[in-house]
């Protein structure tokens, strides 16, 4: 997908359902080596519980998912949306769960695989190219599923929560972190901070909490936990530094002063920061046990 048909893609909202594969694919082409410079390896926000760094903070976050995952040696774990494999490679060396990650990005994948051979763990995390919305996986494969900020990616969520569902087994566990919108927004505050980070993020639309669980429930999940991360620690320190006077000087440079990518992924985290300062925008929390 060149640019001029990416830009397009990306403002139309029902272009961004209807084309979500190509328009997945052709975000993280282009974002994924700045995500890496600037962010790490673990492509997902951290819950902030004291004066910790960032590298750290995502760490424990994995950590903490894991355990409220019930993770444990033995255990055949589906990460969707797996990125470059940070949380697959936790997982694996922190709980002894064998994990398989399910990505649409080739290029991701490569990534991720030289990762994980370079730890010496290709016989306990693998990969797979395919989509979330269709996994190439038989009925009850798995006994855990989870996700880090990538169901937001998914046009359909409660689809997406089916089909997680299919490939779990009886009594398995779904449950992640995710982006979502807060209750109750009108137009324009649809239009100021949710339309935007969409945009910036290549996401065809977010949900709100309450629209997310429906949809576990729909899916015959029993929803064990269904919450805000916020509820858990400071979620706002993920934005710290892009405060008023930061962002100011950011949109103050020439359109030449910063590279195209770095300033589209820039502009992008001043909206989820946002998004989040004004409320419309939720890190998602939830478990969930099929039946």
């Amino acid at each position: 997908m060149n640019d001029d048909e990416f830009t397009g893609v990306i403002a139309d909202a029902s272009a961004r359902k209807a084309r979500y594969e190509a328009m997945v694919r052709a975000y993280f082409e282009r974002v994924t080596g700045i995500y890496r410079q600037y962010w790490g390896d673990s492509f997902h926000f951290a819950i902030f519980r004291g004066d910790e760094s960032l590298a750290e903070a995502v760490q424990a976050t994995e950590d903490w998912l894991g355990e409220r995952g019930g993770f444990r040696p033995g255990l055949e774990v589906l990460d969707v949306g797996c990125g470059v494999a940070g949380p697959a490679l936790r997982f694996a060396e922190r709980f002894g769960v064998r994990v398989t990650g399910l990505n649409l990005s080739e290029a991701q994948v490569r990534i991720a695989r030289e990762r994980v051979a370079g730890r010496g763990r290709a016989r306990e995390v693998r990969f797979v190219v395919a989509d979330g919305m269709r996994m190439p996986f038989a009925d009850g494969a798995f006994d855990r599923v989870y996700v880090f900020e990538a169901g937001c990616h998914m046009p359909d969520k409660p689809a997406f929560a089916r089909e997680c569902a299919r490939v779990l087994r009886p009594g398995g566990v779904f449950l992640g972190l995710d982006w979502m919108r807060g209750e109750g927004l009108g137009p324009a505050a649809m239009s100021r901070y949710v339309e935007p980070i969409c945009r910036f993020h290549s996401v065809p639309d977010l949900s709100t909490l309450a629209e997310f669980g429906a949809g576990l429930s729909a899916a015959e999940f029993e929803v064990e936990e269904l919450a805000s991360a916020a509820d858990f620690g400071d979620i706002l320190r993920n934005w710290e530094l892009l405060d008023d006077k930061t962002v100011a000087a950011f949109r103050g440079l020439a359109p030449d002063a910063i590279d195209p990518t770095l300033r589209f992924v820039t502009e992008g985290g001043i909206a989820l920061a946002a998004g989040a300062r004004a409320g419309a925008f939720v890190l998602g929390h939830w478990r969930a046990r099929r039946a």
